[in-house]
């Protein structure tokens, strides 16, 4: 009973919604047009779309703007739309646009403990209007590959391709460090963002040698398939993460997730040290 129209905000240059229904072709899709620059001229073609549209309910996710332009038209017709907010990152600005809002918003829904224990105590949402729902894992479709004696270790990251938040880059001297102490492995990434040319001029060494394959952006398909059957290690770096996805996909195929400690980690005791996984001081 359910009918979900997603809203694709469209730049003069980035945010390109062709793009999206090249790799999503199934959602019904309308445009936002956010080509004029300005955040008058977002919110404003904002409230024209989600109008046209009519929804019960608008969910944002990680479209600021959207608060404003759903806030207009509460207040011109008492009430709806119902605003509802996922935020899946531990991270700073995010809670404070939901506290700036905090009057409007009838439900936002988490990714992790922390994050919303962030929202009721700090940003100062009323508990019942929020939910921690982390992400699902499906179980895996093949066997892990065994290990084969005194084969190099096989080592995976799959995610965005970014240094702020998920500090992909620290991959560069951990990969070094294990060729220093000639310890042999092949490493297999997968993701696409803002540091694969970074990524991939600080590790040519090892690109050059067959060592590290960069592999691109995956289907969750793809990653099930090829992917994490053929690994012994994940490894992830992140600074800040809601509940994260691909180490605890890893770990259902029996891979080893190696993890940093990011905030909340221990919330949610998916990955305990010495248990299930190892983990790590972030950087």
């Amino acid at each position: 009973g359910i009918s979900t129209t997603v809203a694709l905000g469209r730049g003069a240059r980035f945010n390109l919604p062709d793009r999206y229904r090249q790799a999503f072709p199934d959602p019904d899709t309308v445009e936002v047009d956010g080509t004029a620059g300005t955040r008058q001229a977002r919110v404003e073609a904002l409230v024209d779309t989600i109008g046209k549209v009519a929804p019960d309910i608008v969910l944002i996710a990680r479209l600021a703007d959207a608060y404003e332009a759903v806030c207009r038209l509460k207040l011109r017709s008492g009430g709806k739309p119902r605003l509802a907010v996922t935020i899946q990152a531990y991270e700073p600005h995010y809670i404070y646009d939901a506290a700036v809002y905090r009057q409007q918003i009838d439900l936002v829904v988490t990714s992790g403990r922390l994050i919303r224990n962030a929202l009721v105590g700090w940003a100062g949402l009323p508990e019942e209007r929020v939910r921690s729902t982390p992400g699902g894992v499906r179980s895996p479709v093949h066997p892990m590959e065994p290990r084969r004696f005194l084969a190099p270790l096989r080592i995976g990251y799959a995610g965005r391709l970014d240094q702020p938040q998920k500090r992909v880059l620290d991959l560069v001297p951990f990969l070094d460090e294990l060729f220093q102490r000639g310890i042999p492995f092949t490493c297999e990434v997968a993701g696409a963002g803002p540091a694969e040319e970074s990524l991939k001029a600080l590790l040519h060494r090892h690109l050059e040698t067959g060592r590290v394959t960069l592999r691109g952006w995956q289907t969750a398909e793809a990653l099930y398939e090829n992917f994490y059957p053929r690994l012994d290690v994940f490894i992830h770096f992140a600074g800040a993460e809601g509940v994260t996805i691909a180490p605890r996909e890893a770990m259902a195929h029996g891979v080893v997730p190696v993890i940093s400690e990011f905030p909340g980690l221990a919330a949610e005791k998916h990955f305990l040290n010495e248990v299930n996984a190892l983990t790590f001081r972030v950087g």
